[in-house]
């Protein structure tokens, strides 16, 4: 139960106490009728907080035992409060959420010289440093569990597959997600927000009254909710969510193209796969060549027909042929890598491969040059992606026209204020005022920013150079699909007519080397001649795959520059 300060004995300055006469006491030491539970929990609550950082004494009105001075007060709270804080920092700092040396010597953290790599002990020194390298060392490889055991996949499964593990799809699609959750920021805006805010505070007084100084603590908890509406904004939101809506069209549409960028490298590295492993076969074939030919040197040697030269020659020729055969074989290694990276997958992974030496080639093209480059300019994706970076570009710019522009808005403010005012120099036996009161409200804001700095001009003068500066790119962008169109027809059209060249000249050198070999063994032809027309069939067949591979190839690129996937 409080007790009356007129029966209590106050201190005074000089040590003595008297009970304070009636009409000098302060308004705050007045007895409050009753203390209900919820006050007393309250003021118990603020006297520990009291006791913890100006300590007990205080907090019993006797400032650490030494008469009731303001001056020796507030010293001793200071102490007090300084060796607190000390304690805490000490605290902190021995439970490991404090790093002095992060903030003191950064640079000890760093590698200590140019001159040596980076030792990677020391990242135990980083925070999250060393868990970082524990987690990326545990990190194993996804496995494709899409790829079937013993299937053999042509290049439309290839390209299926792609499109199931290739990361870069995931990439795309993750961008089309963000920029859709950045258009429902856009649309949220035209939303009222609600909140909730809590305040609270405690704080000593000092008073002064005709019985001399006291302190008096005072603590606040003020909970309420506020409600914020933006009714008018002249054309901002509009612009934002023109811009978001633009943007997302634009991710949606690299997507389409990130697609055909997916399925054009798996082409290309398929083709360039199957080309690798025909040219194994046709060195191999130009081996078997090689091969008869020695064999035949060796039958006129033995008969003394044929010299020693024409024998070390023929030797010379199938161990070149060999040593040829082995870098093809590394090539098809090679090739094999930039297949399984453009599908997506570990080369260790890559299943087995369909040949495609049994399909027909394409004979020529469905359409003209010029029906490529119409189809081109309204086709590709990534030109549609453009042209909506430019009206994207251009939302930015009405929304920095729309900041001279005033803003309308309105909210409103519902809580409740809790207040204790204590004059604790007395102790337990203060008394102690619980007032309380509901507050709410409500109006309208306009808000108009007359002067920036001339910031909103420069914000326009940026919109308008990246407006420009999209349209520049879109244009840059549709000659470059031009030009990429009418160089890839033109390959397309030249490996067309260079395989039928090959062809026929596979054809005439097997001929001219048949005759060779013949005519060696009867001694019409010499070995010389022989091996010339070893090298030209040997080079024909090259050349046939070089061709073909070149169709299929610009086959492949003139579809990805016409924004397509087949022709």
């Amino acid at each position: 139960m409080p007790v009356n300060p007129n029966q209590v004995g106050l201190p005074l300055v000089d040590g003595s106490s008297r009970k304070p006469p009636r009409d000098s006491r302060h308004p705050l030491r007045k007895r409050a009728p009753s203390d209900s539970k919820d006050a007393q929990i309250a003021r118990s609550t603020l006297w520990c907080m009291t006791a913890a950082v100006c300590g007990a004494d205080t907090a019993h009105g006797r400032l650490c035992k030494s008469p009731l001075n303001p001056r020796s007060a507030k010293s001793s709270c200071a102490v007090r409060l300084r060796a607190s804080v000390a304690g805490l920092a000490y605290l902190l700092t021995a439970c490991g959420a404090i790093q002095p040396k992060l903030a003191t010597d950064p640079n000890a953290l760093a590698p200590p010289t140019a001159t040596k790599p980076w030792a990677l002990e020391e990242a135990a020194q980083i925070p999250g440093g060393k868990a970082a390298l524990d987690a990326f060392s545990a990190r194993s490889v996804p496995s494709p569990a899409a790829i079937q055991p013993g299937r053999v996949y042509d290049l439309p499964n290839l390209i299926d597959l792609a499109q199931q593990t290739n990361p870069e799809t995931r990439a795309a699609w993750q961008a089309t997600r963000a920029a859709a959750a950045r258009l429902g920021i856009a649309e949220g805006a035209y939303l009222p927000t609600l909140g909730a805010i809590g305040m609270a505070s405690y704080a000593h007084l000092p008073d002064y009254d005709k019985m001399g100084p006291f302190l008096v603590g005072t603590g606040v908890l003020e909970p309420l909710l506020r409600l914020d509406w933006l009714l008018l904004d002249f054309g901002r939101r509009a612009a934002d969510l023109d811009g978001a809506a633009q943007t997302l069209l634009a991710a949606n549409l690299q997507f389409n193209r990130k697609q055909q960028s997916v399925i054009f490298a798996v082409q290309k590295s398929y083709y360039a796969f199957d080309a690798s492993r025909a040219r194994v076969a046709a060195r191999q074939t130009a081996l078997k060549a090689t091969i008869a030919a020695e064999q035949a040197t060796d039958i006129r040697s033995r008969s003394g027909l044929a010299a020693v030269t024409d024998t070390l020659l023929a030797r010379q020729v199938v161990l070149q042929q060999q040593f040829d055969i082995d870098s093809a074989r590394r090539d098809v290694h090679a090739a094999e890598a930039q297949l399984a990276q453009a599908i997506g997958i570990s080369p260790a992974a890559l299943p087995e491969i369909a040949s495609l030496s049994s399909l027909p080639l394409p004979e020529g093209l469905p359409a003209s040059v010029d029906s490529m480059l119409q189809q081109a300019v309204f086709n590709r994706p990534d030109l549609a992606a453009r042209f909506a970076d430019v009206k994207a570009r251009e939302a930015e710019l009405e929304r920095a026209r729309a900041d001279y522009l005033p803003k309308l808005s309105a909210n409103g403010t519902l809580g409740r204020v809790y207040r204790e005012l204590d004059s604790i120099d007395l102790g337990p036996n203060g008394t102690t005022f619980y007032p309380k009161k509901t507050t709410a409200g409500i109006g309208l804001q306009l808000t108009w920013e007359l002067f920036d700095g001339f910031i909103r001009d420069n914000r326009v003068r940026d919109a308008k150079a990246r407006r420009d500066q999209a349209r520049a790119d879109l244009d840059a962008l549709q000659l470059a699909s031009q030009a990429q169109v009418w160089t890839t027809y033109a390959d397309f059209q030249s490996a067309l007519s260079q395989h039928r060249f090959a062809v026929a000249l596979v054809a005439t050198t097997k001929s001219g080397y048949d005759s060779a070999l013949t005519g060696y063994g009867s001694g019409i032809t010499n070995f010389v001649d022989l091996l010339a027309a070893e090298r030209d069939y040997a080079r024909a067949l090259a050349v046939e795959v070089d061709t073909r591979a070149a169709i299929l190839d610009s086959a492949a690129a003139l579809a990805f520059a016409a924004g397509t996937t087949a022709i």
